[in-house]
């Protein structure tokens, strides 16, 4: 059963405050611009998938674990035949684990992601929808779900302003903020994400933004003159010189 509880704007800021980590005003400002930016991005130019038309934090989680180690392009099919396949999280963990590698093969890893899609599916049909409601719960009683999952689930699906932190995502971090770590996983990321996250308007579209952008302009050979963040980025620069 869908829960309809509602989590208030006031009380989802107050649930995730600002960050602890202390920021120069000029830093603030200028996560601020690329919070701006990047939520102006999306708006104007982000990639449509299924999953982001979605507030049920059920699919979203089905789509966060076909996402792991695959492109999003190549997962819109799959996660489509899921959804109206299996509906809902009881049909899903009554689903055989053969029927649901047929569906996954496409994907790769159907036996590892057909497993993990029918513990995540039990756990929600066995403690309901609320589950949902605070993303720190998913990390431990979830399974299937990392901390990019639940934070992603969580911002997507109920707004939550928190920072979501792929590879893609870092990288603009990294040029922007002259972040030195190459480490993904380095907490200093997670703590720009947090903030830029923190001070958007638009968290959700502002994550969407950041992924996008990363995905397709500030790439390994960054496309500089096409980003948002050319105003201020340090890149920007080296690219024209090179």
């Amino acid at each position: 059963m869908k829960s309809t509880k509602k989590i208030s704007s006031r009380t989802r800021r107050d649930r995730h405050p600002r960050p602890k980590a202390k920021f120069a005003a000029r830093t603030v400002g200028r996560m601020r611009e690329v919070a701006n930016l990047a939520a102006l991005y999306f708006r104007v130019h982000g990639r449509s998938f299924p999953w982001r038309d979605e507030s049920d934090p059920f699919k979203l989680a089905i789509a966060e674990i076909l996402l792991q180690k695959t492109r999003a392009s190549s997962a819109v099919g799959t996660y489509q035949l899921l959804i109206s396949t299996f509906p809902n999280a009881e049909a899903l963990s009554d689903a055989s684990l053969d029927d649901l590698e047929r569906i996954l093969e496409p994907l790769g890893l159907s036996r590892k992601r057909a497993v993990q899609l029918k513990k995540m599916a039990k756990v929600v049909a066995e403690l309901g929808i609320g589950i949902f409601d605070d993303w720190k719960v998913l990390l431990s009683d979830v399974p299937g779900l990392g901390a990019y999952a639940a934070r992603a689930i969580a911002c997507f699906g109920a707004g939550e302003p928190v920072g979501i932190v792929d590879a893609n995502v870092a990288r603009i971090l990294r040029r922007v903020f002259r972040i030195e770590s190459r480490d993904v996983r380095a907490v200093i990321y997670q703590r720009y994400a947090d903030g830029i996250a923190t001070l958007s308007e638009e968290p959700r579209s502002t994550n969407f933004g950041l992924l996008d952008i990363g995905a397709t302009i500030c790439i390994t050979r960054p496309l500089c003159e096409r980003c948002p963040f050319q105003g201020f980025c340090p890149r920007f620069g080296v690219s024209r010189r090179s």
